[in-house]
């Protein structure tokens, strides 16, 4: 690997301010603070227990089998996906990873309904029923390029 090789991104180190919230609070939040009293620690354990078992149990599980996407050439056809299996569980975090020319954008544009070239086959299941037709527009993914910028800092 060179390390040293050009590149599009830049590294901006900002200060963090002394005290940082973990996160925003909504209005929710703010009449639970209000209500519940904060000095029980079994009662916060059990709030937190139900907020997680929520988020594990409502949602939905998208599923793929034998996704195959091929593209035509000059030169014939080149076939970048080959029979791809696979599922993503509702309040789990889901990484794919792999090297660079692996597929993962392809899969993940394949997956998202982006790709607009080329011929895509396969089963694309949400709850194990067929994808809505607003699907593509329901779903995201972030890429290597994107930009997040830190709300909790201050650019003083």
């Amino acid at each position: 690997m060179d390390f040293g090789a050009g590149g599009g991104s830049i590294k901006i180190l900002a200060k963090k301010p002394k005290e940082v919230a973990e996160e925003l609070p909504t209005q929710e939040k703010k009449q639970e603070k209000k209500q519940s009293p904060s000095s029980d620690p079994e009662k916060a354990l059990d709030d937190i227990a139900r907020r997680v078992s929520t988020v594990k149990t409502t949602g939905s599980v998208f599923t793929w089998t034998n996704v195959n996407y091929s593209i035509g050439t000059g030169a014939g056809e080149a076939q970048l996906l080959h029979n791809i299996n696979g599922y993503v569980k509702p309040g789990t975090l889901t990484a794919l990873m792999g090297p660079s020319g692996a597929g993962k954008t392809t899969l993940l544009d394949n997956l998202g309904l982006r790709k607009r070239v080329g011929k895509t086959s396969g089963e694309l299941l949400m709850d194990g029923k067929n994808l809505m037709p607003d699907f593509e527009r329901s779903t995201a993914f972030v890429e290597q390029q994107d930009i997040h910028d830190g709300i909790y800092f201050n650019s003083s």
